[in-house]
C-alpha cells in the first residue's frame, strides 16, 4: 500500500522478542544506514517483560520502555526521518495493574506529539488481555488480529515532504541555547 500510494519501499529490520535497549544498540548499525524517511518504532510492553516481572518491578519496565521509545524518536529524527510509534497492545497474561500500566502508556504515547498507530482500541478485550479469537499465543496476534492492526493504520501519516524533512534536521542538528547574560555592548553568554 505504501509503494502504490506514496512510492515508499517498506524495509523490516525488526528482530523477534526485541526490547526498547537492544534496539537502540541496533539502531545506528541497522536502521541508519537504510537512509529512510519514515521509522516505524514498534516495540512491546509484553518484551519488556511486564507480563511476568514482580509487582514492584512492573513500574520500572514501564519507565524503561516509555524512555527507550522517547530516546528511539530522537535517533529517528537525528536521522532526518519521521518517526511513528507502533502502539501498545495486549497481552494474554495481563491482569488490572497491567492493564492500567498499558493504558497509561498508550496515554502517554499519545501526547509525545508523535503519530501513533493505535492498535490497542481494535485488539483489547477491556481487561488487557486479546480479544476472542485474534491471538495466536499470549505475546502476539494471529493472523485477524493482524489485519485488524493493519486495518487501523492511517496510511495519510506516510504523506512525507522531503523539503520538510530536510528543515526538521536541519533544526534538529542546531545547538539549542539560552542567553544567559547580554549586555549593552553586545557581550553575550549563552548555555
Amino acid at each position: 500500500s505504501l509503494q502504490e500510494k506514496y512510492g515508499h519501499q517498506l524495509v523490516n529490520l525488526s528482530e523477534a522478542g526485541a526490547n526498547v535497549s537492544r534496539t537502540i544498540d541496533r539502531f545506528p548499525s541497522i536502521v541508519a544506514p537504510e537512509q529512510p524517511d519514515v521509522v516505524i518504532i514498534a516495540l512491546s510492553l509484553g518484551n519488556e517483560g511486564l507480563a511476568y516481572c514482580r509487582p514492584h518491578e512492573r513500574r520500572g519496565a514501564q519507565r524503561r520502555f516509555e524512555s527507550g521509545l522517547q530516546q528511539l524518536v530522537k535517533m529517528t529524527r537525528a536521522l532526518g526521518a519521521r518517526p511513528i510509534l507502533g502502539g501498545v497492545y495486549p497481552h494474554g497474561d495481563y491482569h488490572a495493574e497491567h492493564y492500567w500500566l498499558l493504558r497509561d502508556t498508550h496515554r502517554r504515547m499519545l501526547n509525545w506529539g508523535i503519530p501513533v498507530l493505535d492498535w490497542l482500541e481494535v485488539l483489547d478485550d477491556g481487561e488487557g488481555r486479546w480479544k476472542q479469537e485474534i491471538s495466536f499465543d499470549p505475546s502476539h496476534p494471529n493472523t485477524i488480529g493482524h489485519n485488524l492492526m493493519y486495518e487501523t493504520i492511517d496510511l495519510n501519516l506516510f504523506a512525507i515532504d522531503k523539503d520538510e524533512l530536510v528543515r526538521g534536521k536541519q533544526s534538529f542538528d542546531q545547538p539549542k541555547s539560552v542567553p544567559v547574560y547580554l549586555d549593552k555592548m553586545g557581550f553575550e553568554v549563552s548555555a
